[in-house]
């Protein structure tokens, strides 16, 4: 960081807090785009998966009707 700050004519406090806000900066947009993607899967249609619930559920409910 010294070079650094030697090179940009600034001090080393200077090069510091820049690094720590552009690294900060960079830590928040990356876990903005995991949130986006996190939250874009929490009601997510299961597809194959809600079938073999529904067609359970069903056969089931058949089971008993008839047994009943």
């Amino acid at each position: 960081m010294e070079d650094t700050a030697d090179a940009l004519s600034i001090s080393a406090h200077t090069v510091r807090s820049r690094h720590f806000l552009r690294a900060r900066g960079m830590l928040r947009e990356s876990l903005a785009k995991e949130i986006d993607l996190a939250e874009g899967n929490i009601f997510g249609f299961g597809g194959a998966d809600c079938d073999r619930i529904v067609a359970g559920v069903l056969a089931r409910l058949a089971s008993t009707e008839a047994h009943g």
